[in-house]
């Protein structure tokens, strides 16, 4: 049965709202404090409805005798990690979540660790990894509509509660010495400047509009995950180097969720989630309808600091195999933002999974393998070169190294039902809604990347997808991802099956969005890709050196 739920996010932009603003020819000052429009709500995860659809989730392959990867354990498990975030959440974080570094994470960190020691496997350790630079972290931000006569508001603001400020560096990159003393300097910054609508924000919308010193706002359709939307990261960037003062970037997707994504350093630049979205947007429609272009003005605030101590922790444990002197590593990275259920709880989880399947004397591989619990992927702890560092002698001796990141959750799609009856679905601000809907399969927003490229990984990854119909692109990347870039680099394999779903990096990032059938699929895959893996020898990975 089709649920009509009230979601911010459809593809018509003003135009429901400019249409039915034809007639209007208001002037002076309005009556009602915004145009009659009523003020966008708090942050919120995800807001979809995930249980009692009217189809299931499509049924994983069974475990057999292997429990640990039923999908309800496996579920159970990533939930597990995500409450740490929420310990976060809880000691009054306004940027929260397993950040790398924090209590949270340090207590996420100390659970993998226990677990590792009760599984058995030995030479567990806990290495500490100092941050290669700072992080600055935002402490305190706002955004404020400013209430002016002109909109009946005067002495009014609206405070856009899902603002969150975008990073100085993009995710894991330091801060560059002069944004440290820049920062340490001056480590408040408030701005007070005209709001201008500018579209998807693309080089077409940026050029049709007066930039120079004002806050340009930008809204960015789900195609079909932020991610994969090129204006998400040239956007703001263009428009700064356009003039702009500052970038508001709406983020199209369910509710009104936080994002910590992207960078604009040094001008101030905030992802906004869709129900504050659709209050901007409705606003700069009934301000021009009425003749007041222009007027609109907001006052941006941050306030970040910066903390040349912070440092995390590596976790490593061994299987130890049964004759080979050449080994297998499994990786996931510790940290994420917000309840981070897919980025990275499911690594976590698959991770121990993992290790207590080959700890057991039954299933002793051939190859050692090391189980690593990353330090931090999201800050500068530079990947998995702290393991490079702690053993250069485990890539030179690899196989192959299997990134576990990221790699399913409960598909998205949007529906049109609806929307060509007389009376079609609005949200609250007369926006024509294309609502957000779970499908009842794996997301299909994944990318296979593997290096070096070897075709014995490839047929090992195609025989196991085919066994455990596990869907993804039907080709593969050859680069290795940022969490494995260190490690080939030092001379080993690595394979990463990465997706970016529409909750990537946001708030929305929580445990409803993951099935117990995609991990149960996905982890008989991995445990079966491993066993394949197991199977070669470096020499049939690696391309054989010139001759001198």
């Amino acid at each position: 049965m089709r649920r009509n739920r009230k979601h911010f996010h459809r593809n018509t932009g003003l135009i429901a709202v400019a249409l039915s603003l034809l007639a209007e020819t208001a002037a002076g000052a309005q009556t009602e404090p915004w145009f009659g429009l009523p003020a966008p709500g708090p942050a919120t995860e995800q807001v979809l409805e995930f249980d009692g659809l009217d189809f299931k989730q499509l049924p994983a392959p069974p475990v057999g005798k292997e429990t640990q990867f039923d999908g309800r354990t496996l579920y159970d498990e990533m939930k597990r990690i995500t409450q740490f975030s929420y310990l976060s959440r809880d000691a009054g974080d306004r940027l929260w979540g397993r950040v790398a570094g924090s209590p949270a994470n340090e207590a996420a960190i100390h659970y993998v660790l226990e677990q590792f020691k009760a599984a058995g496997l030995v030479d567990v350790q806990k290495v500490p990894v100092p941050f290669e630079a700072p992080e600055a972290l935002p402490q305190s931000w706002s955004v404020e509509v400013l209430g002016m006569p002109e909109f009946g508001s005067a002495g009014q603001t609206v405070t856009l509660q899902s603002a969150l400020p975008r990073a100085a560096q993009f995710d894991g990159q330091p801060l560059r010495p002069d944004q440290r003393e820049a920062i340490e300097k001056n480590p408040t910054r408030t701005l007070t400047a005209p709001l201008v609508y500018a579209g998807d924000g693309g080089p077409a919308a940026l050029a049709s509009v007066d930039l120079k010193g004002k806050i340009v706002v930008t809204r960015l359709p789900a195609n079909p995950a932020h991610f994969y939307n090129e204006q998400f990261y040239v956007g703001p960037r263009a428009a700064i180097n356009a003039g702009a003062a500052a970038v508001l970037v709406i983020l199209e997707g369910p509710g009104n969720m936080q994002a910590r994504v992207g960078s604009c350093y040094p001008q101030i630049c905030f992802n906004l989630g869709a129900e504050d979205g659709a209050f901007l947007e409705a606003l700069f429609a009934k301000s021009g309808a009425a003749g007041l272009n222009g007027k609109l003005q907001a006052r941006l605030t941050v306030t970040e600091t910066v903390d040349p101590t912070r440092a995390s922790h590596m976790i490593i444990g061994r299987v130890k195999g049964k004759t080979s002197k050449e080994n297998i590593v499994i990786n996931a990275h510790s940290d994420g933002w917000f309840a981070g259920a897919a980025d990275n709880a499911v690594g976590v989880a698959g991770l121990l999974a993992m290790a207590r399947h080959y700890a057991r004397p039954a299933n002793k591989p051939r190859h050692d393998i090391y189980f690593v619990l990353g330090a931090g992927h999201h800050s500068p702890t530079k990947d998995t070169l702290p393991l490079v560092r702690f053993d250069p002698e485990i890539p030179t001796h690899n196989v192959a190294m299997v990134n576990l990141e990221h790699f399913t959750s409960i598909g998205i799609a949007k529906t049109a039902f609806g929307i060509l009856k007389r009376d079609p679905p609005r949200d609250r601000y007369g926006n024509i809604l294309f609502p957000f809907v779970p499908t009842n399969w794996d997301t299909q927003l994944r990318e296979v990347s593997l290096k070096p490229i070897s075709r014995p990984l490839i047929d090992a990854w195609e025989q196991s997808a085919q066994k455990y119909l596990l869907s993804g692109p039907a080709e593969v990347l050859g680069e290795a991802a940022s969490e494995s870039t260190p490690f080939t680099r030092a001379g080993g394999a690595a394979i990463n099956n990465v997706e970016a779903n529409l909750w990537y990096h946001t708030s929305g990032d929580t445990a409803e969005t993951i099935a117990p059938e995609g991990l149960q699929r996905s982890l008989l895959f991995f445990r079966d890709f491993v066993d394949r893996v197991d199977k070669l020898n470096r020499a049939d990975i690696q391309p054989a050196a010139p001759t001198p």
